[in-house]
């Protein structure tokens, strides 16, 4: 993921992204949790999808392609991706274990 100045998103990859300079800069692990207003939702729902969009199958492609900030929240630990079925009950686990 990276960030603007003002730490809201600009682009999330799965690929790698150019690698930081310091330790400062190190990469982020993108949680793709999103919250809209409901007035921003029903007008996003509303467009055709961009081609930005299309091509990257993200809504928040289309977000941020529209000028609709989205803003990030930073935290010091990352949980693992949730792209399967397997995924989904080890996120599960861990969850109940706390």
């Amino acid at each position: 993921m990276v960030l603007d100045r003002e730490g809201r998103a600009l682009y999330f990859s799965r690929a790698g992204i150019p690698t930081a300079r310091s330790d400062e800069e190190r990469p982020l692990h993108h949680v793709g949790v999103y919250g809209y207003r409901r007035d921003t939702l029903l007008a996003l729902a509303a467009l055709e999808p961009s081609p930005l969009e299309r091509a990257r199958a993200r809504a928040a492609a289309g977000a941020r392609e529209r000028h609709i900030p989205i803003r990030v929240l930073v935290v010091q630990e990352a949980w693992p991706n949730v792209d399967t079925m397997d995924d989904l009950k080890r996120v599960e686990e861990r969850l109940l274990a706390s």
